[in-house]
């Protein structure tokens, strides 16, 4: 119950405020288009209540133009929600607002507290949604439009609202604002230039890392299955042969994350399907994957790579003596926080469970499912051998 109505939740917030997680955009670009959602929902709402208030208090031209700007707050809401135009949306938005705070300082209707409290907490958001170029021309644009309200009063060309030295405290006011929050937004610009700087050292460094690490593995390949040719014994031969393909599912691993620009979660469908054609050249009978798509940890992706690895090997090496039609099921289905692996084959069963719980293949098995969270492992023998693994993702 908890949990749908928090999916709820997500989606009414999805609708109203975007999506938070938009390809190709920064954390900081998508937090500036969940504000610009947020800011325009606000500005419906006190807007509404002002242009109201306004006309119930006969202060008309002020309604009017309130009910004209509300109109373009409501337009740029619909049409730029969804498409996260952030530029549009926000200089629309902007541009509203400050025009908005500016006329009150001329026409009646605010009072004098508020209008100043508009004017000076307009380079707050501007800086915010705008960054520091575009932020510092919306600045200076409004700059210029108190000036002028001040020439305009200086000069009598309009009824005098406020007095001409509040109107000239204003202007001071406003520049020292802007100064401080532009200061304040180059601080924080350069700190995030040299965030991203070390995070993309960081992340060469890692794909190095890890191209190095699989070939390190692939050289290990190489020798044991050069030490395995050496010796005369099958079964002592199949020992090194084995290890080289349970390091091979986990170089595996590692090419992927070298490859990927994800460099801590892995696409678990892509990787079981390399397993999957990895093993498949090396057998003639079928094997076939219903695999969900899920990303998960590298640590977690290995892991389930040597289960899968180990279990359907052994299907082959053991399951299917005097017996045509051979098939392996791979499956891996994902439920809430709830996640399933299926093996399964159609063979014959030659043990027993016990036998079974006592072989090195499923003493592995069960050793590493104990890395994964809260796993629980059962069997079934009924037309062939079944392994289930269920864990929380």
């Amino acid at each position: 119950m908890k949990l749908l109505l928090f999916k709820k939740l997500l989606q009414v917030k999805k609708y109203f405020l975007g999506d938070s997680t938009i390809p190709g955009s920064s954390k900081l670009e998508t937090r500036r288009i969940l504000i610009t959602n947020l800011l325009s929902i606000l500005a419906v709402i006190i807007f509404s209540v002002d242009v109201y208030a306004n006309y119930t208090e006969n202060f008309f031209l002020l309604a009017a133009i309130e009910m004209a700007l509300l109109v373009v707050i409501v337009v740029n809401y619909v049409a730029f929600r969804h498409t996260k135009n952030l530029l549009v949306a926000a200089a629309l938005l902007t541009s509203v607002q400050s025009f908005t705070a500016i006329i009150a300082l001329i026409i009646p209707g605010y009072g004098q507290e508020m209008a100043i409290f508009w004017v000076s907490s307009l380079p707050l958001y501007i800086f915010f949604l705008h960054g520091l170029k575009r932020g510092v021309l919306y600045s200076l644009i409004n700059v210029f439009a108190i000036f002028m309200i001040i020439v305009v009063v200086e000069f009598k060309l309009y009824p005098e609202l406020f007095s001409l030295d509040l109107l000239w405290q204003v202007f001071i006011g406003y520049m020292a604002v802007s100064l401080f929050v532009y200061y304040m937004e180059k601080i924080r610009s350069e700190y995030e230039k040299e965030v991203g700087s070390l995070a993309a050292e960081r992340k060469v460094l890692l794909q190095e890392i890890h191209h190095r690490v699989k070939n390190n593995m692939q050289i290990m390949i190489s020798l044991l299955w050069l030490q395995s040719q050496k010796i005369k014994n099958p079964e002592d031969s199949k020992i090194f042969l084995d290890n080289a393909d349970r390091l091979s599912v986990m170089s595996l691993v590692h090419e992927s994350l070298y490859s990927l620009d994800d460099l801590e979660f892995i696409d678990l469908k892509i990787y079981i399907n390399d397993i999957i054609k990895k093993l498949q050249t090396i057998t003639t009978y079928t094997l076939y994957q219903d695999i969900a798509t899920l990303k998960v940890k590298m640590k977690d992706a290995m892991t389930l790579g040597l289960i899968i690895n180990e279990t359907v090997t052994n299907s082959m090496q053991h399951a299917f003596k005097d017996k045509n039609e051979c098939e392996v099921y791979v499956t891996f289905s994902k439920d809430d926080n709830l996640c399933v692996l299926s093996i399964r084959d159609n063979g014959r069963n030659l043990i027993s469970l016990d036998d079974l719980d006592e072989g090195f293949g499923f003493t592995l098995v069960r050793d590493l499912a104990k890395s994964l969270t809260n796993a629980e492992i059962s069997l079934n023998l009924n037309s062939g051998l079944e392994i289930q693994i269920k864990f929380e993702d």
